[in-house]
């Protein structure tokens, strides 16, 4: 069983990046929770999920651009990444495919703990140099 590991140092090192990437992190756990649910469970998650992401992406990307991120084209393109694999995700529910649906999260999963760990924590670290605190 697979599922999104849960680290000491686990984190952008931004409070208000951490706070919107848990309600991510937790809807995560919850498709992983629901794989073999009917699909209309996990047609509600991905929803939300979606919904999520679109706001969370947005509100990245206005700070990359408001804060002059030399590395924002990088970043916007790895959440262009995840958004396909969301796509996929929402491809492997609508053929109601569980082994799909179970290795789509787990590419979720890889994909927003390398990013958070790695890409997020660049982006907050330049938020911190210039000054930017978390609100």
């Amino acid at each position: 069983m697979g599922g999104l590991p849960i680290r000491s140092d686990y984190g952008a090192g931004y409070e208000e990046l951490d706070r919107d990437h848990a309600l991510l992190i937790d809807i995560l756990k919850q498709l992983r929770a629901s794989t073999n649910a009917p699909p209309s469970r996990l047609n509600d998650l991905m929803l939300e999920l979606r919904a999520y992401l679109d706001a969370h992406f947005e509100h990245e990307e206005l700070l990359m651009d408001r804060f002059q991120y030399a590395d924002a084209a990088h970043h916007k393109a790895c959440h262009e990444v995840f958004r396909k694999q969301a796509n996929d995700l929402a491809d492997a529910i609508e053929a109601d495919c569980p082994t799909a649906i179970s290795a789509c999260i787990q590419a979720l999963e890889t994909w927003i703990d390398v990013h958070i760990c790695d890409v997020d924590r660049k982006l907050a670290e330049h938020l911190k140099k210039v000054g930017q605190s978390p609100a």
